[in-house]
């Protein structure tokens, strides 16, 4: 579906599934917009979406294990954990699949690593925070249940900030 609205938005047409009829019927703007640029350049569009992913989902092992280092800060555990994510068939499924769901899971990570308090209560700088919220605003435009962990991520941040100013819950 996302790539004949592609193909559509790339041929002029608009994000369509049938040229002339206006209808919406994508859940993942952020990914047909960017297949489109494949369509236009006369690529394969599911061939470019597997590289992609696969692509994406190196960016996302390596944003995981960040963020579990910031989390556990022991090595050996964040090790383990990033392993038990790589060796996760769903995770390695998504990662060749070519649709939407590796470049969510980068963007949230991303999110996550930036916001997340670590062990060393480090604050994130104003440059991190607006990335922050430019990734998160990619992930909604990607999919819209991103949302639910962007607010979380969020919510952690205001609450571990609440904190560190010495605020009583």
């Amino acid at each position: 579906i996302s790539f004949r609205y592609s193909r559509n938005l790339a041929n002029g047409d608009g994000l369509v599934f049938n040229a002339g009829e206006r209808v919406e019927g994508y859940t993942n703007f952020l990914w047909t917009w960017l297949m489109s640029i494949p369509e236009r350049l006369g690529w394969s569009t599911p061939g470019v979406s597997i590289v992609v992913t696969i692509a994406l989902t190196l960016v996302g092992v390596r944003l995981a294990l960040q963020l579990a280092r910031k989390v556990f800060g022991d090595e050996w555990l964040s090790l383990i954990t990033t392993a038990a994510l790589v060796t996760n068939m769903s995770f390695l499924g998504y990662a060749t699949s070519g649709l939407e769901t590796m470049l969510q899971t980068t963007l949230l990570l991303g999110v996550a690593v930036i916001l997340v308090p670590s062990r060393d209560d480090a604050e994130p700088s104003v440059a991190g925070r607006i990335l922050a919220g430019v990734l998160a605003g990619a992930a909604v435009l990607t999919r819209l249940d991103s949302v639910v962990l962007v607010g979380a991520w969020f919510g952690v941040h205001a609450w571990w900030l609440w904190r560190k100013a010495g605020q009583p819950l």
